[in-house]
């Protein structure tokens, strides 16, 4: 949120229930068409701007048996209720009354043998009169989509969790 303008909220409001994952963002159907092009060593990136694998780190670690894994996971996950709240941040039933950023965030999705994680956020913006809204996401939202955020986290020998990777689409 801090991309455009220094803007950064002192809370963050979190809607109260975990969004959908857009799967598509771990192997698309445009994926496998592109899958042959790649083995034969051509450098291709999917056009959808939340997909992950245009960064070379993230895809050398990702083999595409386990992208195909991940969307399936992903896709398989339903929307739940979560209540959070700390120094700077809980959750609220619905972003109406926000005056500015308020954030849904999905549930987190892990790579099979458990060593990855994977966290999708989308952050709204009150204050635009336009709405944005994608047609599987349910009843329309008052505010305009601001960015998505996914966060790869990787576990530590200790079991703690430790970011590898943030991509930010600002949409503004």
């Amino acid at each position: 949120m801090s991309e455009m303008e220094n803007i950064q909220p002192e809370h963050i409001y979190l809607l109260d229930k975990t969004r959908g994952w857009p799967s598509d963002i771990f192997w698309s159907e445009y994926n496998k068409r592109l899958k042959t092009a790649e083995e034969r060593g051509e450098v291709h990136e999917s056009y959808d701007p939340d997909y992950l694998y245009r960064d070379p780190l993230i895809s050398r670690l990702f083999p595409m048996k386990e992208r195909v894994a991940l969307r399936k996971r992903a896709g398989a996950m339903e929307s739940k209720k979560i209540s959070l709240k700390g120094k700077n941040y809980s959750t609220v039933s619905s972003g109406k009354n926000i005056k500015r950023f308020y954030v849904m965030t999905s549930e987190p999705v892990f790579t099979t043998n458990g060593n990855y994680a994977f966290i999708y956020f989308q952050i709204y913006d009150n204050d635009n009169s336009e709405t944005f809204v994608y047609p599987d996401d349910g009843p329309p939202y008052d505010s305009t989509l601001f960015g998505m955020v996914t966060i790869i986290f990787k576990k530590q020998p200790d079991q703690s969790w430790k970011k590898i990777k943030l991509i930010n689409q600002l949409l503004l």
